[in-house]
């Protein structure tokens, strides 16, 4: 008989992580707007994946030496590190 049944109702990883690394590509167009592809993004993004959100935004902004179009964000979201004036892109996309 059987007494429990476990759902992931997130969907596939593999789902959920290509729209992640999209929404990701999306922010770092939005820095530096056409200077990265799609596919580069989705392989950066294999490196970070299953990392902290501060982790991963870190990660890319690195990876893509972003530095200071991050810089240029930080008085417009209000915040006080690169990463979560990178992450607020992601997040609203």
């Amino acid at each position: 008989m059987i007494q429990a049944m476990i759902f992931n109702l997130e969907g596939t990883p593999l789902q959920t992580k290509r729209l992640e690394a999209l929404s990701y590509e999306c922010a770092l167009n939005e820095l530096t707007p056409g200077q990265f592809h799609e596919t580069q993004v989705i392989e950066a993004f294999k490196e970070v994946v299953g990392l902290s959100r501060r982790q991963v935004a870190t990660g890319l902004l690195d990876m893509f030496s972003l530095t200071s179009a991050a810089e240029e964000r930080i008085e417009e979201f209000g915040v006080n590190t690169l990463w979560q004036a990178f992450f607020p892109i992601a997040l609203a996309i």
